[in-house]
């Protein structure tokens, strides 16, 4: 699994072929406590990244609790 973040917010996370062989058999992929923590660090990297590169009045709006109509899949 690879972050990709652009300057413009877009976060890509791409999955080796492998990872998508595990996903399509299992339904599910599992992470032992090594990965986790790399997950982890790259996760919040990708995080702050993101809260950085969005413009200051979005930076201020609250999230509602189950409300995800614009999140959008290309």
């Amino acid at each position: 699994m690879k972050f990709v973040s652009r300057k413009n917010g877009d976060v890509d996370i791409i999955f080796s072929d492998e990872e998508v062989k595990i996903f399509s058999e299992t339904k599910k992929l599992t992470l032992g406590p090594l990965a986790v923590r790399h997950f982890e660090n790259h996760l919040m990297r990708v995080i702050a990244e993101m809260h950085a590169n969005l413009p200051e009045n979005l930076k201020q709006l609250p999230s509602v609790e189950g409300v995800d109509s614009e999140i959008q899949t290309k």
